[in-house]
């Protein structure tokens, strides 16, 4: 795979792709030469990969050809999901055999000559991660795809991207997601220990707070790459918490994460209770090690000027559209491949009804 240049933002190769895609109405040759004339040499991958595409033998070289595009959209979105800030996690391949423990295995001191006893980890399930498929639709106007202004790239691709990192995001970390065989991956809280928060107060947090450590710690969780997600209003209300002296009760956490006591702390607004209208949140601790996740960086990116679309997260009526010609609209379909899987029931703790 040809790895995009590092010298530019991530996102700026596939925002580019796009734009020459645009402006030449989605004729891959006409793309080719727009991209060719720009002054785009940090991204000669544009113009490569637009060529590549103009005549593909097979389907084989049509995937390598849009390989570059792919890889740096999968880079853009990353930092910006829970999983790609998660550092701990452990990467699997797709469709390979792997094995999923109900409790962790030990080793043991052997005298020289004698055999060596095997672990008596529980094999709990096997899984295999298939690649399972992630999009988006997001529609932008003309004007923005054709604009050289500087910034402009950096727009295009926080655009296109924010819907994939919302639904990943939420996949990933709610409790209530169990999974759609060969859809959607269960998320990696689903089946945890579960705990309702006692309340707001510092006695009450002090408590919950241990209660999820406590979890993991009997699960045989060594805790060394726990990290706690939380809402950023949670976070941010228990960085405005006070002790008794004025003094900040949990002096190391911001809206942006920071450590609660002394474990990393990532902040999503993926942590909301499904389906309520008040402002309950909730909280998890996680063994980032016991996390499987499955990511190639693939992915695929379409373009169409001139389809209708229905403009509804949950489009009823087959009548009513939006034609992308008739409002000089550009629709862009975004497609990721990922999959993840937790190791152990116990890797996972959550405190629901998080009100503060």
């Amino acid at each position: 795979m040809t790895v995009p240049s590092t010298t530019v933002a991530r996102g700026t190769t596939f925002a580019r792709f796009l734009k020459a895609l645009a402006t030449a109405k989605g004729d891959v040759l006409a793309a080719e030469g727009f991209a060719e004339g720009q002054p785009w040499m940090n991204t000669p991958e544009v113009a490569r990969s637009l060529k590549a595409l103009v005549n593909p033998v097979d389907t084989v070289a049509l995937v390598a050809a849009i390989a570059p595009i792919a890889f740096d959209m999968a880079e853009f979105l990353r930092p910006l999901t829970i999983q790609g800030r998660m550092t701990g996690t452990r990467r699997a391949p797709f469709r390979t055999r792997l094995l999923v423990e109900s409790v962790g295995g030990s080793g043991a001191w052997v005298r020289e000559g004698r055999p060596i006893p095997v672990s008596a980890a529980g094999i709990a399930d096997e899984t295999n991660l298939a690649p399972l498929k992630v999009a988006a639709i997001r529609v932008l106007t003309s004007e923005l795809l054709r604009s050289a202004v500087p910034g402009s790239d950096a727009l295009i691709a926080a655009d296109c991207g924010s819907s994939l990192v919302a639904a990943m995001d939420e996949a990933f970390i709610d409790p209530d997601n169990a999974g759609l065989f060969d859809e959607m991956p269960a998320s990696i809280t689903h089946g945890s220990p579960t705990f309702t928060s006692t309340g707001s107060t510092l006695a009450a947090i002090d408590h919950d707070l241990g209660l999820l450590v406590k979890s993991l710690v009997e699960a045989e969780m060594s805790l060394s790459s726990a990290v706690f997600v939380l809402h950023p209003t949670t976070a941010v209300n228990l960085a405005l918490m006070r002790g008794e002296s004025g003094a900040p009760a949990f002096p190391q956490i911001s809206a942006r994460g920071g450590s609660l006591l002394g474990i990393n702390c990532i902040t999503s607004t993926a942590c909301s209770a499904s389906g309520s209208p008040g402002p309950l949140r909730f909280m998890a601790l996680i063994e980032q090690s016991e996390i499987l996740i499955a990511d190639d960086n693939g992915g695929d990116v379409t373009l169409s000027t001139q389809a209708s679309i229905q403009m509804d997260d949950h489009p009823t009526s087959p009548n009513y559209s939006v034609s992308l010609w008739q409002n000089n609209l550009v629709g862009l379909r975004c497609t990721r491949f990922v999959n993840w899987r937790r190791r152990r029931t116990g890797a996972a703790a959550v405190l629901t009804s998080v009100g503060y």
